[in-house]
């Protein structure tokens, strides 16, 4: 693409910024030549919208140009949260129950009142002068260019641009409004898994803006991170991110694909060692998960940007 179609992209994108959520599938859609994303698509088929976009609204493309390096910023991080909603375990619960739920009938359109007065065949009460073919011939002219408008007018409403249809946008509405608040858990609560860590490792994780490697404080930091859902500020570029766009490297250092529905799973590495290795875990207990969700439910996270006095660089949730 041209760099005036990155520009075009890059605004695109940003005007999301306030309802990522909600409009995370018209995000999905933008990139240009895949295939449209709905509610029911498979996060590793999304992901390749996302890496599309991604790759095309980096702000590192945009170094040479300072004021579209500052929207790229924010496109950047309207995308990776956007993706973050679109990967999360609440969406796919929200969608797999939206899918289940049988789709109510579409409202009939109401009735064109031009069209209804033309199929009235009432009898005039005086016989009309008889008209000359010229003009009678101009009059029906006339009345088919009506018709053409009218047929017009009930169609433009139909138009998709970017593969989102009007049931797609019904269903995600659906969807955001009930992962707009998960239930609470018991603070001392202690949640385990029916699993082990035999064979698993603790993979590293960068930054998807920068690769900066992301150092957790402790250990439940990276069991809350790779399987339920909490974002991190990367230290270097500031930038708020999750497991589902964050970059995943194995031992070898061959990156791979990842999202939290993959905890529990192993993977086999498709670099030089092709080792097969799950991820390790550490049981955290409830109040970590309260904190999480406080955290969703308001859109707000403690930003190092804010918190430090430094200059805000990034739109925070």
């Amino acid at each position: 693409m041209e760099s005036v179609d990155r520009a075009e992209l890059l605004s695109s994108v940003q005007r999301y910024k306030t309802s990522y959520e909600r409009d995370v599938l018209h995000i999905l859609n933008l990139a240009p030549g895949m295939p449209a994303v709905h509610p029911e698509t498979p996060v590793a088929e999304a992901r390749r919208n996302y890496m599309k976009i991604a790759a095309l609204i980096h702000p590192d493309k945009f170094t040479s140009t300072p004021a579209l390096q500052a929207t790229a910023t924010e496109a950047f991080q309207v995308l990776v949260k956007g993706f973050e909603f679109f990967a999360s375990s609440n969406f796919r619960k929200a969608a797999e129950a939206a899918k289940a739920k049988p789709k109510a009938a579409k409202p009939k359109p109401a009735p064109n009142p031009k069209k209804e007065a033309k199929k009235k065949e009432d009898k005039p009460k005086t016989v009309p002068p008889k008209k000359s073919a010229k003009k009678a011939l101009l009059d029906d002219e006339e009345s088919e260019d009506d018709d053409n408008e009218d047929d017009d007018d009930d169609e433009s409403n139909d138009d998709e641009s970017d593969g989102c249809d009007n049931s797609d946008d019904d269903t995600m509405t659906a969807i955001w409004s009930e992962t707009l608040a998960p239930p609470p858990r018991s603070v001392k609560e202690v949640l385990t898994r029916n699993r082990t860590n035999d064979g698993c490792l603790r993979t590293t994780v960068k930054c998807p803006r920068c690769a900066s490697a992301w150092q957790p404080d402790d250990n439940k930091q990276y069991s809350l991170f790779m399987g339920y859902g909490l974002k991190i500020h990367c230290q270097l570029c500031l930038l708020l991110y999750g497991c589902a766009t964050a970059t995943h490297v194995c031992s070898c250092s061959k990156s791979f694909d990842y999202d939290s529905s993959l905890y529990d799973s192993k993977v086999t590495c498709t670099g030089k060692c092709k080792k097969s290795f799950g991820f390790m875990y550490y049981p955290v207990t409830g109040e970590h998960l309260n904190k999480i969700r406080e955290a969703d439910v308001k859109k707000k996270v403690n930003c190092v940007c804010c918190s430090t006095g430094a200059r805000r660089q990034l739109m925070c949730a």
